[in-house]
């Protein structure tokens, strides 16, 4: 599912984050409130170039992915798809494989 948030402040970001496995922007503020709020959150990518807007420091001390991408968005919906899948994978493989 793909929540697009109609407000860009922390409050309704941070509102809006609390069930998802990734955050994307290209202009929204991802304070370490917001990605704090996100507790399943694997990945924050920057549609765009250059990193700014990102709390990478708090990625970075939880093992969260950071990316930025200046390409097709639907590409980069791609390679969130295909990250995210691959973890779900891990998930449901049987120990006894």
């Amino acid at each position: 599912e793909l929540i697009v948030a109609r407000q860009t402040d922390e409050d309704s970001l941070a509102g809006l984050a609390s069930d998802v496995d990734g955050i994307m922007t290209c202009w929204a503020e991802v304070s370490e409130a917001v990605i704090a709020a996100a507790p399943k959150c694997q990945i924050v990518s920057r549609l765009g170039v250059g990193l700014d807007n990102i709390d990478v420091d708090y990625c970075t001390r939880n093992k969260i992915l950071v990316t930025f991408y200046f390409g097709s968005l639907l590409t980069l919906l791609g390679f969130i798809a295909v990250y995210v899948l691959a973890q779900r994978q891990q998930e449901f493989q049987s120990p006894h494989q």
